[in-house]
């Protein structure tokens, strides 16, 4: 679950269709009838505004050519092997490439960041989509002992962390607590929050998902907690796949991801940059 874009919109041109300009199945060709080559324009004719593709068309083009190359690369046996989930997915790819590899940086990324808005080592923080401890290698040992809760939804990717990736009597000091659920089961953890941060959630997640997430851990963070998330931001809302996905990546706008809090009783602010590799924007909340 642990584990990512912006469209830039075309230049479109304003000058009007020439008047010679036929219909041609619901189409306007201004070059036909001129002496040109049949899809060439002649020097200095204007492209008509209604022939060029908007942005996201041509991101449901690209996703569609996408998903067909992949098909028949699968059928002809070419390319790598679709990537699976949960644990035969984990087997597949390893504890760290599953949550998205660039392991030390983006770990110590998270860590940095949220040390510089304010989190102390007396603050109970949940690491929501811990996954293999990427992050929680940074936060357990600076943390008092029993305030870090890392929350995820495959158990292997915790044991791994635990067993793999903690230092040899790491997890007997600092007495980190653990949750695996898929729904967010916040109110199990031991204490309340006073920071939260889900880094690389909501990037596979649909929206019923991000307002479920909203929903529960505004009901058990402390009145002036922080929560920071991470998303990928497109200018335009576009049509992401009803299913979460641990390796496709969800697009949201910024008004969409504001939205989803204010709707749980939460105020946020977009923060932007971050300095994620893979532009993953930031944005904070505070409960309202």
């Amino acid at each position: 679950m642990s584990r990512s874009w912006g469209l830039t919109p075309l230049h479109r041109a304003e000058a009007e269709p020439p008047q010679h300009a036929v219909e041609h199945v619901g189409k306007s060709y201004p070059w036909k009838g001129s002496g040109a080559s049949y899809g060439r324009l002649p020097p200095g004719r204007p492209i008509h505004p209604s022939n060029i593709p908007s942005p996201i068309q041509e991101e449901k083009v690209t996703s569609l050519l996408r998903r067909i190359v992949r098909r028949i690369a699968m059928v002809l046996g070419l390319g790598r092997p679709p990537r699976l989930h949960g644990e035969p997915g984990i087997r597949q790819l390893g504890h760290r490439q599953y949550v998205g590899g660039h392991w030390s940086e983006i770990g110590k990324l998270q860590f940095d960041f949220l040390v510089s808005q304010g989190l102390q080592p007396h603050h109970h923080l949940v690491d929501i989509a811990c996954g293999s401890l990427r992050a929680g290698v940074h936060f357990i040992p600076y943390l008092d002992p029993g305030h870090y809760h890392g929350v995820d939804k495959e158990k292997e990717l915790i044991r791994a962390g635990r067993e793999v990736e903690l230092a040899p009597g790491l997890e007997q000091e600092k007495a980190p607590d653990f949750l695996v659920s898929s729904s967010f089961e916040f109110e199990q953890l031991s204490a309340r929050p006073d920071y939260a941060i889900a880094q690389s959630l909501f990037t596979h997640l649909p929206a019923p998902h991000v307002d479920l997430c909203f929903q529960k851990l505004r009901a058990v963070i402390s009145d002036d907690g922080h929560f920071f998330a991470t998303f990928f931001v497109t200018e335009e809302e576009v049509r992401n796949p009803r299913k979460a996905n641990d390796h496709y990546a969800f697009r949201y706008t910024r008004e969409q991801m504001l939205a989803f809090g204010e709707r749980s009783g939460w105020t946020g602010t977009y923060i932007g940059n971050w300095g994620h590799r893979n532009a993953q924007m930031m944005v904070h909340f505070r409960p309202a």
